[in-house]
């Protein structure tokens, strides 16, 4: 094997790099960035950007494997355009590069983001419909179609779950508020959740480059267990030493405003402020790694509490946390 790593900086793809490493596989890395290339005998770097279809051309040549991990995320300053810039064209050219270079497989990180944060469903699988109601979702189940759709590529995709862990920057200020006291729930905080590691989303992504006979599949790779949202606060606090919590905001009132945020997204593929919220405070929802676990011997080893004891202590050492009794 010799592989290329797409978005080898973020919070998975570091983990997917270090694992090839440590096997001795050549890697080279795709950056965008010079300055977060780092030396590592077998690893070569690359830099560009996915959006560039001649600069996915070079950084393939030679590869017998593609881990696309390079993803534009939801954020504050995140529009539309970009994320379907990246995340569906910057897919799309990966694609056509590797299809052109003659790659072995493609492995595509995808998200369980393409079945909607609304939806309320425990046991999630590959079977169920994909109906993202979010401009994330939406860019994500288009690149997964254009994949798809890239005649004679050998593929497998990836839907990745709620990753948290060391770099995962997006849950700092909900760590922050926890240690505060500063946080609320939204009604009793029974909706469920599961959160991943990215040690073992990696772990899970190498082997669908590693198993045989599983081009054009599918898999959901989700978390060890799945807890209500209020054990998975209070799981928080304990690591951050927060204060007792506020006593919960009702939930009738926001979930209204979570329906006219739907209803807002249907007809003009726009989100209302902060409705990416609610879907953590309301949303019920777990998901099957069978399929993962048959075909892949897939099987995540970090509990919940293990992940955010992690998440917690890397916070804490890049200063984004203080408060511990």
């Amino acid at each position: 094997m010799r592989a290329l790593v797409t978005g080898a900086t973020g919070i998975v793809g570091r983990e997917v790099t270090k694992a090839l490493l440590a096997r001795e596989t050549p890697v080279r890395v795709l950056i965008r960035d010079p300055k977060k290339a780092w030396p590592q005998p077998n690893l070569e770097t690359a830099i560009g950007d996915v959006r560039d279809a001649d600069a996915m051309n070079r950084a393939t040549v030679g590869c017998t494997h593609v881990f696309h991990l390079a993803a534009e995320i939801h954020g504050k300053n995140v529009t539309s355009e970009s994320l379907f810039a990246t995340n569906l064209e910057g897919t799309r050219n990966i694609a056509r590069a590797a299809l052109q270079q003659g790659v072995t497989r493609l492995i595509y990180a995808s998200s369980v983001a393409v079945y909607g944060r609304s939806i309320s469903l425990h046991g999630i699988d590959e079977k169920t419909p994909a109906t993202p109601d979010s401009p994330y979702g939406a860019s994500k189940l288009a690149a997964e179609e254009s994949v798809r759709s890239t005649n004679g590529l050998p593929f497998v995709i990836v839907r990745l779950a709620n990753i948290w862990g060391p770099g995962a920057h997006t849950w700092a200020p909900l760590f922050q508020k926890i240690a505060s006291g500063r946080f609320r729930l939204v009604g009793k905080g029974t909706g469920m959740h599961t959160i991943s590691s990215p040690t073992d989303a990696a772990r899970g992504i190498l082997l669908c480059g590693d198993t045989p006979g599983i081009e054009a599949r599918t898999y959901i790779m989700s978390g060890k267990d799945a807890l209500p949202l209020s054990a998975l606060v209070n799981l928080i606090r304990d690591e951050t030493g927060g204060a007792p919590l506020q006593e919960p905001l009702p939930s009738t009132p926001l979930g209204m405003y979570r329906t006219l945020d739907r209803i807002a997204y249907r007809f003009s593929r726009r989100r209302l402020p902060k409705a990416d919220r609610l879907d953590f405070f309301l949303g019920d929802r777990t998901f099957d790694n069978t399929a993962a676990q048959r075909d892949l011997g897939y099987a995540p080893e970090m509990t919940a509490s293990q992940i955010v004891r992690a998440t917690a202590e890397w916070f804490r050492a890049e200063g984004l946390l203080t408060n511990r009794s």
